[in-house]
């Protein structure tokens, strides 16, 4: 063999295993981002992204995301929290160090050496977000910023698949919940006040508020969900 092809067949092992690695990192950051619900307490910027990402995924079939297009959805996020960041009446309180001072403006400067447009790829993005290393926010508001988010997108318009995807992801996530209780624990709920009411309230108890703010947007969300999850259990 001679070295051109020796070194031909070298560097397209070498793609292959650099595409391998990079596919393994989007993977590992797509799984971040779908578990970023259980985050508590304060969040990194990452953290807080992460989060905000997962509800705008919400209304995205998670099959058609990509590296190129998580990277708009970064984006979008961090322009978020920016707006978010300039409004004196804004839910986001963004702190600094170890001390938790609130300083928007200082969280501003540093954010504005970030130049999106420049950003094509996670290694990219992951080096630009460490001038923010030092800044975080807390879950309660980044939970309150999604319940104002939440407002402005009942008022948006949904394809009608979204729509089904939410409402599949909505129904599963409260018959698992409801699967999850015992017979014993079903007659025990059941029988206390208005049983009926009771049973709903406590499956509903079980739904973390950035779940709800995902699955169940409108006001009677849940309850239509309810109904049908309970009916099939009753006919079954």
């Amino acid at each position: 063999m001679s070295d051109y092809l020796r070194t031909i067949l070298y560097k397209q092992k070498e793609d292959e295993r650099l595409a391998e690695i990079a596919g393994q990192k989007f993977q590992k950051r797509v799984n971040l981002i779908k578990d970023s619900l259980k985050y508590v307490e304060k969040l990194s910027i990452e953290q807080a992204l992460q989060i905000l990402i997962n509800r705008l995924l919400s209304y995205e079939l998670n099959n058609s995301l990509d590296e190129s297009k998580l990277i708009l959805y970064y984006k979008e996020a961090f322009r978020k929290i920016k707006s978010e960041a300039l409004c004196s009446r804004s839910p986001i309180k963004i702190e600094v160090g170890i001390f938790s001072y609130i300083d928007h403006q200082e969280f501003l400067e540093d954010a504005s050496k970030i130049n999106l447009d420049a950003i094509k790829d996670l290694k990219q993005w992951d080096t630009e977000l460490k001038v923010l290393d030092r800044y975080s926010i807390h879950t309660r508001s980044i939970n309150k910023l999604l319940s104002k988010m939440n407002t402005s997108y009942k008022h948006t318009s949904v394809s009608a698949a979204e729509k089904k995807q939410r409402v599949r992801k909505a129904g599963e996530l409260t018959c698992k919940i409801l699967n999850n209780l015992s017979d014993e624990e079903i007659r025990e709920l059941s029988n206390v006040g208005n049983g009926k009411i009771e049973l709903r309230n406590y499956v509903k108890s079980k739904i973390s508020p950035l779940e709800y703010s995902n699955l169940f947007p409108g006001k009677n969300d849940f309850k239509n969900r309810w109904d049908k999850v309970n009916r099939e259990r009753c006919n079954s």
